[in-house]
């Protein structure tokens, strides 16, 4: 079992060896930090980009140099202060796991109490931020299997999250946490990415994709949309290129090179039900493996940095949706909605004369860039996981229709993970319905899927709680705080009509009011009336619907977002 782990693993940590950064011309160029002459020439956008390097990879490296913005300002601190140290491990919870090889969270929760202690725990803690170098002491990392799908135990379709040393993990948060505040503070995240980010909810990165396909419908517009997985988000970002991605956003170089010789001088065992093994990998591989691991504090803040420069060579390129409002002249423009690795690539025409069949041309060439910009930082796409959808309309009889596939004819395809061949991605009419972030989302606006998915849901809490055993106190809190809380979810971005919603509530309302205590013949439309008029207070998810989207109207219209712009597209259109 230990020796299946170490084989899986060593290949998960190692899928990226084959990638333009990890292989010549740019390997000697920036070795595995990016410490290099190249890399601050890369930084200052001075850098001549050698023979043999792919185009994607040349217009990557372009993004990777610092913003003016931060330029001129200074760098984000790199010591440990006490009271840092005694902040951060007031917030740590005792129950997550570290590391058996250091000390745990307790110690430091402990010793944080005393001045002396605490002052003397914060200097060791910030000396390699400061100096730029691996304690021995960190580089034991104990690997954890989990499962991705229940009842699923194959090794290669398991998670891998890794324990870290307490206090090196502890830097690591500090540091991602110190990232995401000076890139938010300057505004040089690229807004698409709704991943890792406060105030950001994935949610409402599905709004935007149902307001899109509602502002081509109502302009008549021919767009494209691919949605697309990288394979192993955290288990193939390039160490040198997430360390240029972390430097562009104010990070001084010496605590990132601490986290990143820790993490490739590493020596991992495997933990299973038997205890932790007792022989390791990865400390003596070369070349060092290649990953942020998940279970590191730094990991989501890193890749919200490294997908940023993708996103802006996108924009670079000219892709992406772009139109100007009907009343306001305001360009709304954008590449994609991406949720950290989950992202939909979106291009559109320029006017209604573009049709179908040009933007098939330039949606090629848009997955190509999308695709040859995650290479570039290590990732790959999973064929399994993309697909596409092409828009058009044509007028029939007396009204506008989708064009169907058989009247717009192509392909667009993308290169294999290990990238010697090309495999087409799977292609789906305007009224297919693919779910995306946890809600099926169709391009001509239909919720025939949801509906199904709603009421599939609905049926299965309710013979949970009709075959289970509870209190009635129980069962009307599950009610409440559980399944009503899971069909609330999707509201914003889905427009069920009221019949659609009883027909979802109706097998949950069944089996829930005998579980509290009423009968099961009590009127559901008392059972939805105010507590006042001796009804249950339920609010009838058809309203709570439209609650949310009025809410959501005014929250983000008058915010400068993406979710802001497209409302006030389609509000304007609409008029």
């Amino acid at each position: 079992m230990e020796t299946a782990c170490f084989a899986e693993n060593d290949s998960r940590f190692s899928q990226s060896e084959s990638t333009p950064p990890m292989t010549e011309p740019l390997l000697s160029d920036l070795g595995y930090l990016a410490d290099t002459q190249a890399g601050e020439e890369i930084l200052d956008g001075t850098y001549t980009i050698p023979s043999g390097v792919d185009e994607y990879t040349a217009k990557l490296i372009k993004e990777l140099r610092i913003p003016e913005v931060i330029r001129r300002n200074p760098l984000i601190v790199d010591y440990v202060s006490t009271e840092d140290h005694i902040q951060g491990w007031k917030r740590q919870k005792e129950s997550v796991s570290a590391d058996p090889n250091g000390l745990s969270f307790s110690h430091f929760k402990v010793g944080m109490q005393d001045d002396l202690i605490a002052q003397f725990n914060a200097t060791l803690q910030s000396l390699p931020c400061q100096y730029g170098f691996s304690p021995t002491e960190w580089r034991h990392m104990t690997d954890v299997e989990i499962l991705k799908k229940a009842g699923v135990y194959d090794i290669e379709k398991m998670r891998t999250i890794i324990l870290m040393n307490s206090e090196f993990n502890m830097n690591n948060k500090k540091l991602g946490k110190n990232m995401m505040h000076n890139a938010e503070r300057y505004g040089t995240l690229a807004r698409e990415q709704y991943g890792s980010r406060k105030n950001h909810h994935s949610i409402i990165a599905a709004l935007n994709k149902r307001l899109t396909m509602d502002l081509l419908r109502l302009r008549r517009l021919a767009g494209a949309l691919c949605s697309n997985d990288a394979k192993s988000c955290y288990d193939r970002i390039v160490n040198s290129i997430a360390s240029l991605a972390m430097r562009r956003q104010g990070v001084p170089k010496n605590p990132i090179k601490s986290m990143f010789m820790t993490l490739q001088k590493a020596s991992h065992k495997v933990r299973t039900v038997y205890g932790v093994s007792e022989d390791s990998y990865g400390s003596n591989r070369e070349p060092p493996l290649q990953t942020i691991g998940q279970g590191n504090g730094c990991g989501p803040a890193a890749w919200a940095v490294i997908s940023t420069p993708i996103i802006n060579m996108m924009k670079t390129a000219g892709f992406g949706f772009s139109i100007l409002t009907a009343i306001s002249v305001v360009c709304v423009s954008f590449v994609c909605y991406a949720f950290v690795d989950d992202t939909d690539v979106v291009h559109c025409a320029r006017d209604v004369h573009v049709s179908g069949a040009d933007i098939l041309l330039e949606m090629q060439d848009v997955v190509d860039h999308w695709e040859g910009g995650l290479r570039a930082t290590g990732g790959a796409l999973v064929q399994s996981k993309s697909y596409w959808y092409l828009i058009d309309f044509e007028w029939k009889g007396n009204k506008w229709k989708y064009r169907e596939t058989a009247s717009m004819t192509g392909e667009i395809d993308i290169r294999s993970v290990d990238g010697d061949s090309r495999i087409p991605l799977r292609r789906f009419e305007a009224e297919h319905a693919e779910e995306t972030l946890g809600v099926f989302l169709a391009m001509d606006g239909n919720n025939i899927a949801e509906t199904e998915k709603l009421l599939d849901k609905s049926k299965e809490f309710a013979e949970c709680i009709r075959t289970g055993r509870m209190t009635r106190t129980d069962a009307w809190y599950a009610f409440n705080f559980t399944i009503m809380k899971t069909l609330e979810y999707p509201m914003v971005a889905i427009t069920l009509t009221e019949v659609e919603w009883n027909r979802v509530m109706s097998p949950l309302l069944a089996a829930a009011l005998p579980a509290i205590g009423i009968t099961r013949k009590y009127p559901f439309v008392i059972a939805y009336s105010p507590l006042k008029f001796q009804g249950l207070g339920i609010i009838h998810p058809f309203y709570r619907q439209e609650i949310t989207h009025i809410s959501s109207i005014l929250r983000e219209s008058s915010m400068p977002s993406i979710t802001g712009d497209l409302l006030r597209a389609n509000m304007e259109q609409l008029r």
